[in-house]
């Protein structure tokens, strides 16, 4: 995958994220845990990332947001009781990665608007 792509995805991801809990669960097939999609798909970009920092398409601010952003998910794991469609309205860790998503996507220079989730996949 060439970085630019690597990069255009990435705003993708941050726009779902930071995206109202309505949003996120139209972006998303009814057959998933739309909760734990958004942490996976964070999860796949965020290892990614690196190169992105390597190639200088983000600043050493934004790794740092995204750091934050992946040691959130980390946390969240623990508590099983956040991972549905409930929460994503309701609990302060799914709305503090909201507020880090915008956050990151300001540092970028990037507007937020409705996700675009094309280059997904999706297998039943």
């Amino acid at each position: 995958m060439e970085v630019k792509q690597i990069y255009d995805n990435l705003i993708q991801i941050l726009r779902l994220i930071a995206s109202t809990p309505n949003v996120q669960i139209a972006s998303f097939p009814q057959f998933v845990n739309v909760a734990d999609e958004i942490a996976l798909s964070y999860n796949d970009i965020y290892l990614l990332v690196p190169l992105l920092k390597k190639e200088g398409l983000i600043s050493p601010v934004v790794y740092g947001i995204l750091t934050q952003m992946d040691e959130l998910f980390d946390i969240m794991s623990q508590n099983k009781s956040i991972w549905n469609v409930d929460a994503l309205e309701n609990d302060k860790y799914w709305q503090k990665s909201r507020f880090l998503a915008l956050s990151i996507l300001k540092e970028l220079n990037e507007s937020y608007d409705k996700p675009n989730l094309g280059f997904v996949n999706w297998i039943t």
